[in-house]
């Protein structure tokens, strides 16, 4: 028999499995926001509160349309967006996603629940919050049993091995259920974790005795986790898995790909509307014919879902809000915007929230945009104030909320001024030291700290690296344990800027366990990552003199640097792409050095107009100079270049960088 038919057969015999997706409550008179469509709808509630209470209509309205763009083409994932939701917010972040609690059934949950009635349904297994499924069972008369969280799982678990038949039918709520906000599953770091392991045994059980109709399902978890829901590592014992594609995609997801490979040749797709095609079951089940109560098709749903976020974020402290929302921008890439909004927070906030957790985060956000990531150089219009305000709001929190002394550290850093740099590092690794930090704390403080290390502190001695990969090894690990993916990431990319001044020890570094990480964080499209993934990959590239891979990579370094509003961090990858140039130069054939002079003083024009407000890179800046007058045969100016880059370097206490600009100059 083909795959169909044998479907067909084993719903006749003892039933199959539905997994129903978020499609499937999408389409009328349901109409619910499908994953994408929730998350712009809940920036959308966000950007209406903070510019009501601003009482700046439109004030953020460009950025929205950013956001919403980024997450129509997938280069911003939900689930990335949703971690960063719920660490601005907490668990009120899952008080939104009840705005899905509506009571509007369609034709598919009721052809769903008609098959149930006639037995040809074994169990439910759906990642919607929502309870539209079991509705519709109420409304056909078929007996169910929710399962939705830990101690649900563990009944279906115990069910489902002893059961002698399939009523009732277990629905297996795998995300959660609207009714209780506790038990929702969204955020990435929440989808990567080791899932329930009572889920998990329900899961292997049905997948390995019966037939799966998917529906309504993207399959965009199994990007980020290939065990996500044992779908995958259950394949080899399936019956077999049919995959309903919504004739409006063009073509399969990469998860829907990957199931597709797993299930090989147990795997049917249908491209279908959904309502008719499972109408046809029907007829080839020979079903009497289904009678399904008409819902309302003027039930505005999507507006009642609109209305519920608006009052949830009319709930938020407006801090949060305006947190939740400039996190999400520097995420995408719009820091400075981050930034703007987060100063003009500052300068109309009223005087009553100035209090409370949230509002402390918030003067951590500010002075660590502003002062840590250099952002005053990107955001002329607001630079009167917010130079001062961002500093004391790092110097306000910092005896709360210990990753202001690593974001202090890097401030006295880009000023050149090494002695409160050093000092401030010193406190932020006793404050790590101490336990009971939060783990994303603890990692927060090692991120900010590798950058002030890998300018002021690098490891010289084969002990010291090899300390240095055992605390990465510990840090990461930390963040995998987590599941928070992002971190592990930021970890790994600054392990390897450290270590490519190593050739040796970057090579062996970067093997599998890290590229697998770095290829699972390309999803993300964070720029912060690539920035610093492309900046390693361009220094390791310069220290093997191949000229033109270095400049391909400190390129992508730059720009991508640049996008994240890291201007300290551009400087020093341009001053790096100079190098590549003048490298690749030196291995291939020119035709025109004048030109290529050119350029490079119109980089070296635009790198002084900044190089003042981070002083620190004035070393680095007078050597380039001095290396671009030494290949250029102008043998005094390359002395003079560098001899000032030597007194910069002494002048700031920068040792290290001292005696190697002395031996360069010998």
């Amino acid at each position: 028999m083909d795959l169909y038919e044998r479907f067909l057969a084993q719903a006749k015999e003892g039933g199959v499995v539905i997994l129903a997706g978020a499609g499937v409550s999408a389409i009328p008179p349901s109409s619910l926001p499908n994953w994408v469509s929730l998350n712009k709808m809940i920036v959308g509630a966000l950007c209406e509160r903070i510019e009501t209470y601003l009482n700046r209509p439109g004030y953020i309205g460009d950025l929205q349309q950013w956001i919403n763009t980024r997450l129509n083409e997938r280069s911003f994932p939900p689930d990335y967006q949703s971690q960063i939701l719920e660490e601005n917010c907490g668990d009120t972040y899952f008080k939104a996603l009840q705005s899905l609690d509506v009571s509007v059934t369609n034709p598919v949950h009721e052809i769903i629940a008609w098959l149930a009635r006639q037995g040809f349904i074994n169990a439910i297994v759906t990642t919607n919050f929502d309870c539209l499924l079991e509705k519709a069972l109420e409304k056909q008369g078929v007996l169910y049993e929710v399962a939705y969280d830990p101690s649900t799982y563990k009944s279906c678990a115990n069910w489902l091995e002893t059961r002698t038949s399939i009523i009732p039918i277990p629905v297996l709520k795998v995300h959660g259920s609207v009714k209780d906000s506790s038990s929702m599953i969204d955020t990435l770091k929440q989808r990567l974790l080791k899932r329930n392991e009572n889920l998990d045994k329900c899961l292997e059980t049905l997948l390995s005795k019966y037939f799966w109709l998917v529906a309504g399902f993207s399959a965009a978890d199994l990007e980020t986790d290939p065990n996500y829901l044992q779908v995958i590592p259950c394949a080899g014992k399936s019956p077999g898995l049919i995959y309903v594609q919504w004739p409006g995609e063009k073509e399969l997801s990469v998860g829907a790909k990957q199931l597709q490979s797993a299930y090989s040749g147990k795997f049917l797709l249908k491209k279908e509307e959904l309502e008719p095609w499972l109408l046809s079951i029907c007829r080839s089940l020979k079903l009497s014919e289904l009678s399904v109560e008409e819902e309302s098709a003027n039930a505005n749903t999507l507006a009642q879902v609109d209305n519920n976020l608006q009052k949830w974020a009319s709930s938020l402290h407006p801090a949060a809000a305006v947190n939740c929302l400039s996190s999400i921008f520097e995420a995408n890439g719009e820091t400075p915007a981050a930034f703007r909004l987060l100063h003009r927070f500052w300068k109309d906030v009223y005087s009553k929230d100035r209090t409370g957790s949230d509002f402390e985060h918030y003067r951590f956000n500010h002075g660590r945009l502003g002062m840590g990531y250099g952002q005053l150089s990107l955001v002329e219009d607001l630079q009167s104030t917010a130079g001062e305000e961002s500093f004391q709001n790092l110097l306000r929190i910092r005896e709360k909320d210990p990753r202001a002394l690593a974001w202090l550290s890097l401030t006295f850093l880009w000023a050149g001024n090494i002695e409160p740099a050093l000092s401030f590092l010193e406190e932020a690794e006793k404050a790590l030291a101490k336990m009971g930090l939060p783990f994303e704390t603890q990692i927060d403080i090692w991120l900010a700290l590798q950058e002030v290390r890998y300018l002021l502190l690098m490891p010289e001695t084969f002990e010291e690296v090899q300390n240095f990969v055992r605390e990465w090894s510990f840090i990461e690990k930390m963040a995998e344990k987590a599941g928070d993916l992002p971190r592990q990431a930021k970890t790994t990319v600054l392990a390897s800027l450290v270590l490519a001044e190593y050739p040796n020890f970057y090579e062996i570094f970067m093997q599998e366990n890290t590229r697998q990480i770095l290829s699972r964080a390309e999803r993300l499209n964070d720029p912060n990552i690539n920035g610093f993934k492309y900046l390693a990959e361009g220094r390791f590239q310069t220290t093997q003199r191949n000229g033109r891979a270095a400049r391909i990579a400190l390129q992508k370094a730059s720009n991508n640097l640049s996008s994240a509003g890291r201007l300290p961090w551009v400087i020093f990858a341009q001053i790096e792409l100079i190098k590549a140039y003048l490298d690749e130069a030196k291995q291939v054939k020119i035709d025109d050095y004048d030109a290529l002079l050119v350029r490079l003083k119109d980089m070296l024009a635009q790198l002084n107009n900044l190089i003042d407000r981070y002083q620190i890179f004035l070393p680095w800046f007078e050597e380039v100079i001095g290396q671009i007058c030494y290949c250029y045969n102008d043998g005094e100016k390359a002395r003079e270049a560098f001899e000032r880059a030597i007194a910069y370097a002494h002048r700031m206490g920068l040792k290290s960088k001292e005696n190697l600009l002395k031996k360069y100059l010998a």
